[in-house]
């Protein structure tokens, strides 16, 4: 069963993947993110054609790569073939698989007479995208190799995308390559980001017209959010405007992710001491009041950031006093607040004492 479960997650991921970059514009974006060359940033979609990744070897074995373009770089830089490959999981016989897999890409481009004996080979990149969680492992092939049959062995180098740890090193703001906001909805841990995140695929999106391209990024957005974010309501046929601006308010989009998410914080938080008291004193009573206080001390917590972001959004940085009465208030006042916020009043007015 759980070998199952692990291939069908390898080929949602992969499947996800494939979408995404069958549309020539997010290829030039992922060639811009991944390579510092003047001309990356330069790049047009005409000069992306999307090559046969499927190949038969002579005695018939069918080896399929997970996808293959033809890239003409500009400014008379050499023309070279871009090998993808999408991982979910470590792979430490990656350089192994893409040496055999360039091999079959010349191989294949022989047998449709697209090279030419004469002809030097074209360059090739080996572009790994993996997205997940533990740290891609290195190679182990170089320790297994005879040392005097070494100088014979070709090694075959890829450039490594690690999704995860390349977002860890993006500063807070808004992002500055589609991509990286399109990650931002799959792998950041925290809805602080996605807004920014959300706004940037927007308006990349009205620079690249184009249905298809629209829908594909839609359904991406739309599926990892659903996933990451089961306590609140995403529809699948939800457009990005709607997941971006939930009926209009800028604000309210991801409220209701912020509260979930610091509220799960105070429950796990409540969890642990109450276990914690409960050993101690042998009761079962601790972990009923740890419970309970982490949950409000979280909902406490998620209203508190809440209202402050709709406060600053509407009337720019507040007063000592006012923050200082929010971090007072009891949760009970907090929602009344945010609640009135919501609705339109006067922030000014809710924090004002009364007559």
């Amino acid at each position: 069963m759980g070998g199952r479960y692990n291939f069908r997650m390898r080929l949602d991921h992969d499947t996800s993947y494939k979408q995404l970059f069958a549309h020539p514009e997010l290829v030039c974006e992922l060639l811009a993110l991944c390579l510092p060359r003047r001309w990356s940033r330069r790049l047009k979609t005409q000069a992306c054609e999307r090559v046969n990744a499927s190949y038969a070897s002579d005695g018939g074995r069918q080896r399929h790569d997970d996808m293959v373009w033809h890239i003409q770089a500009p400014g008379g830089e050499d023309d070279f073939y871009l090998v993808l490959e999408f991982q979910s999981q470590p792979d430490r016989w990656m350089a192994e698989r893409m040496q055999v897999y360039i091999g079959l890409l010349y191989q294949d481009l022989f047998k449709q007479g697209r090279l030419r004996p004469s002809v030097p080979l074209p360059p090739v990149l080996p572009l790994v995208v993996y997205g997940g969680v533990p740290a891609w492992p290195p190679g182990v092939g170089r320790r297994l190799r005879p040392a005097g049959l070494r100088r014979y062995q070709r090694e075959q180098p890829y450039l490594l995308l690690d999704l995860v740890r390349r977002l860890a090193l993006v500063e807070s703001g808004k992002p500055t390559n589609v991509l990286t906001a399109l990650f931002e909805c799959t792998h950041l841990g925290t809805a602080h980001r996605l807004p920014s995140a959300l706004a940037s695929i927007a308006s990349w999106l009205d620079l690249h017209p184009g249905e298809s391209l629209r829908r594909t990024i839609t359904q991406w957005v739309t599926a990892h959010l659903r996933r990451r974010f089961k306590g609140i309501t995403i529809h699948v046929d939800s457009t990005l405007e709607e997941v971006r601006t939930m009926h209009g308010k800028q604000f309210d989009t991801f409220i209701d992710a912020l509260r979930y998410e610091t509220l799960q914080e105070g429950i796990e938080q409540g969890r642990e001491q109450g276990l914690e008291q409960g050993r101690e004193q042998g009761l079962e009573q601790g972990l009923e009041q740890g419970l309970e206080q982490g949950v409000q001390s979280g909902r406490a917590m998620a209203l508190r950031d809440v209202l402050l972001r709709l406060l600053e959004r509407q009337a720019g940085p507040l007063a000592p006093e006012a923050a200082a009465k929010i971090e007072a208030a009891k949760p009970e006042l907090l929602q009344q607040w945010v609640d009135q916020v919501i609705n339109g009043e006067c922030p000014r007015q809710l924090l004002e004492p009364a007559a």
